[in-house]
């Protein structure tokens, strides 16, 4: 059964479909600490699932500089790589994401708990110079 008679059939049933995607935008910083490339609290006050999140690199970073991605992190500068980890941003400038960039650790879909922040960091060298955007999809949980 394709997915558009499934729907057809459950819509008829009064099934509940939350098809709401959501997105954050922000932009990234060259800052070395932990959490200072992008750092944001859950915004909803509830679990959500992260199922993307694309690094937009419109300027690499001028020296040797990887770095992590996650939503698992106690506070705002605090590292995690649950989702992005060790993304070489000096060699390449582009679109990244998790599916096919996610590296050793990375995951291409993970929980975001409620009282969580979603952090991105150097994890070596470091990113004087690095421009760019981070677009995280997420979804009701």
């Amino acid at each position: 059964m394709g997915f558009d008679k499934f729907y057809r059939k459950a819509k008829g049933k009064k099934a509940q479909f939350d098809e709401t995607i959501n997105w954050l935008v922000g932009n990234l910083a060259a800052v070395d600490t932990a959490g200072g490339v992008y750092a944001i609290a859950n915004p909803l006050g509830a679990n959500v699932l992260i199922d993307m999140v694309i690094l937009d690199i419109t300027t690499a970073s001028t020296a040797a500089c990887t770095i992590d991605a996650g939503c698992a992190a106690a506070n705002a500068t605090t590292s995690n790589d649950n989702l992005i980890d060790g993304l070489d941003v000096h060699s390449a400038t582009g679109q990244f994401q998790t599916i096919s960039n996610g590296g050793t650790n990375g995951l291409p879909v993970r929980k975001w708990a409620s009282d969580k922040y979603f952090t991105i960091s150097k994890a070596s060298g470091a990113t004087a110079g690095l421009v760019g955007k981070v677009y995280i999809r997420y979804r009701k949980a």
